[in-house]
């Protein structure tokens, strides 16, 4: 190796081209290490990204998930409006009713109001017309008594009448 180095010291072509052989061996290392570094730069890249994608992956899920869990809730929200307007239909019908019926009962108080004032009108009425009955039936049973007596007054006056028209005939007859 010694004489080798020797010659090539001793040529100047041959140093020429030892020097190339060297800058080209430099430049070969150097394209060596620059793209080892950059394969070491790319590989960080590379586990970076990975690490970055499982983690974008797991939001993605979590997102999906999420996603997925509004979807059933707005299902169900949707599902309580639906419920929520037959309700509110419900109550404006059941409201609307409720107004006819209050109505119809402030018109049936009204008539009930009319009829009580009407039947205690009719209850003074006759109350006195039950005490002028009261007062004519004891008008009445007076005239009776007054007319029973009249007659058996008038009866014994007949009687009289006719024995003393009678006894008046008689004596014109004995006359």
């Amino acid at each position: 190796m010694q004489e080798s180095l020797i010659n090539i010291q001793s040529d100047s072509t041959m140093m020429l081209m030892a020097g190339i052989a060297i800058v080209v061996l430099l430049a070969i290392v150097l394209v060596v290490v620059i793209s080892s570094m950059r394969i070491r730069g790319y590989k960080e890249s590379y586990q970076n990204l990975l690490i970055e994608l499982k983690e974008k992956s797991e939001y993605i899920k979590t997102l999906e998930k999420e996603a997925e869990a509004s979807n059933v809730e707005h299902a169900k929200n949707k599902k309580e409006l639906s419920l929520f307007d037959e309700t509110k239909q419900k109550l404006n019908k059941i409201n609307i009713d409720h107004k006819a019926l209050k109505a119809s009962f402030n018109e049936n108080k009204n008539e009930l109001d009319k009829s009580i004032g009407t039947l205690n009108a009719l209850k003074k009425e006759h109350k006195i017309l039950m005490d002028v009955h009261e007062s004519l039936k004891e008008e009445l049973n007076t005239s009776l008594e007054e007319n029973s007596k009249i007659r058996t007054v008038n009866a014994r006056l007949l009687t009289k009448l006719e024995n003393e028209v009678a006894k008046a005939l008689r004596e014109q007859g004995k006359k």
